[in-house]
């Protein structure tokens, strides 16, 4: 209806969700208005669709997780070093059993083979998680897919 007046409650709901960070046309929908009185509500109320503040916090938090990966990728390749040298250190292996339920345990050369395979599947598992990891922050490069993995399995050579 033209030149119907709108609630208070209408009002305080718009100026809500464009502080929100809603878009005008979406506002305009959910509560059945125009677009026209949607941005007359948000000249009215000194509120603006700019969306730049987002943007660039936006481009920070990208930012932030990409150096917490770089964390998470070095501590990955530590995790893997440190079970490279468990597999030949001295090991103790353990028993519980017979009767009486009774714990033994022995301390032997080096892992018996199903540790070793362990080690292994979990040592195979953070390289990949961490190649993972570095071929996605270089996603931002120019590289094509094929490229940035050759380079990665390279070491850029």
């Amino acid at each position: 209806m033209p030149g119907a007046r709108i609630s208070r409650v209408v009002i305080e709901a718009i100026i809500g969700g464009i502080a929100a960070g809603k878009g005008r046309n979406a506002i305009a929908r959910e509560h059945n208005v125009s677009v026209g009185t949607v941005t007359g509500i948000a000249k009215a109320e000194g509120l603006t669709f700019d969306r730049s503040l987002t943007k660039a916090a936006t481009e920070a938090k990208v930012s932030d997780n990409k150096l917490r990966r770089a964390s998470i990728i070095s501590g990955l390749l530590d995790d893997v070093e440190e079970l490279r040298a468990q597999l030949r250190q001295p090991h103790k292996v353990f028993k519980i059993g017979g009767r009486d339920n009774v714990y033994t345990e022995q301390l032997v050369d080096k892992p018996p083979t199903d540790a070793i395979r362990n080690l292994v599947v979990s040592i195979g598992i953070m390289l990949d998680k961490h190649v993972r990891l570095e071929l996605h922050d270089r996603a931002d490069t120019s590289f094509n897919g094929v490229d940035a993995w050759f380079d990665v399995m390279t070491d850029g050579q």
